[in-house]
């Protein structure tokens, strides 16, 4: 099992779903935590507000991504 593998099963036998892993891999891999985001994230599992409608993981994933941009562009109107 390679380290990445080890660290989503870490996360998931916490009982993280899938949008608060993809969270907290993000945040361990800048090198910085935020346990309230964790925790917002939360709404997003199983769905957002548990709907099992829209993917939580994917709607998690296009805020990540526009964090990444926005803070390489450095750029206050993100």
């Amino acid at each position: 099992m390679d380290e990445l593998s080890l660290r989503l099963f870490k996360f998931s036998s916490a009982g993280f779903c899938c949008a608060q892993i993809m969270y907290k891999l993000a945040l361990e891999d800048e090198g910085t935590q935020n346990d309230d985001l964790i925790r917002a994230a939360q709404g997003l599992c199983r769905g957002i507000a548990d709907t099992q409608q829209t993917c939580g993981v994917l709607s998690g994933g296009i805020w990540c991504f526009r964090s990444l941009c926005c803070q390489s562009q450095r750029r206050r109107e993100c």
